[in-house]
């Protein structure tokens, strides 16, 4: 945020007492806490104000919505459904998971991770569901038990963003249809696997909505590389698929921009085309640390029982 010159727009959104950390299991015994409601030390911000901050920098018309390329052809061309676009000196592909632009690059796709997420959200949750505010102590709550996990982040807008996983041999094409596609259905199933959670955890999902269908979560190999193709490179999931309980993926996506910036202000100062060669070829220790801890679910500790609490 600071090499964008938007320090100011990101301390008018962030939030200076988030920096709270406390795991439990499902009958709330607490395994560790860490951090306070008045620490400073990591501020935090809704990605909803990020993006709205980041799309606000940029001049009014350079993002076209609803294009969606099909395929990456050579000479800097972009094939979308119904038109062509030729001449790209650079294309940069950050658009997620199954990024059209990575098949450019690489032959290597995702692969399933055995773990199935559902986003469910918890509105004006100080009035809904005071008590679990308190214990999320305006930063991070994670339980889990036997590969079951279940997350909850306190909001700048009142609301609790709740995250809800379960390891799974099976992908969605093998689950029941009404279990994926409807809300009411959805919520059903998650509580009858949590029987012998607290009763608290459990009216956490009562109490929350569910948004949009579970994501079967999918990873690339932690130490995935590509060959360096002129004129095309890849930065944030595009780049690194993985999963989200190592919780860096918005900041390692940050940082590739980051990165990847001063590599194309060099290049255009200088008069020349970015060759992109060191970017692609040095991914850095952020991301390749956090690719690796991402790569570890479901085999950490998160999916699988822990030693009894000691608080």
């Amino acid at each position: 945020m600071h090499d964008a010159g938007l320090v100011a727009q990101f301390k008018s959104a962030a939030r200076l007492d988030a920096d709270y950390y406390r795991m439990i299991d499902k009958q709330q015994r607490t395994y560790f806490a860490f951090g306070s409601s008045t620490a400073k030390e990591r501020p935090e911000i809704d990605r909803n104000d990020l993006r709205r901050i980041l799309l606000d920098s940029l001049p009014v018309g350079s993002v076209r919505w609803g294009q969606r390329p099909q395929r990456i052809d050579p000479g800097g061309t972009l094939v979308f459904r119904e038109h062509t676009e030729k001449g790209y000196d650079l294309v940069v592909g950050c658009e997620g998971t199954w990024s059209k632009t990575r098949d450019y690059v690489t032959d290597v796709k995702p692969h399933f991770a055995g773990v199935e997420y559902t986003k469910l959200t918890i509105r004006d949750a100080g009035n809904t569901a005071s008590d679990l505010v308190k214990l999320v102590n305006n930063g991070n709550l994670f339980a889990h038990s036997e590969g079951q996990f279940l997350s909850a982040q306190q909001l700048g807008d009142d609301s609790l963003y709740i995250g809800r996983s379960t390891t799974t041999s099976q992908d969605r094409s093998q689950r029941k249809e009404d279990e994926i596609r409807d809300p009411v259905a959805r919520k059903r199933a998650i509580l009858d696997e949590m029987q012998g959670w607290s009763a608290q955890l459990q009216r956490s999902i009562e109490k929350a909505e569910v948004e949009g269908e579970p994501k079967d979560l999918y990873v690339l190999p932690p130490d995935h590389r590509w060959t360096h193709v002129r004129g095309v490179t890849l930065i944030g999931d595009a780049a690194h698929v993985m999963t989200p309980f190592a919780g860096e993926g918005v900041n390692t996506a940050l940082d590739d921009a980051r990165r990847l910036a001063a590599v194309i202000i060099g290049a255009v100062g200088s008069g020349g085309v970015p060759g992109l060669s060191g970017y692609d070829d040095s991914p850095g220790w952020v991301r390749s640390r956090t690719r690796g801890l991402s790569a570890e679910c479901p085999d950490t500790p998160i999916h699988r029982p822990l030693p009894r609490a000691t608080s």
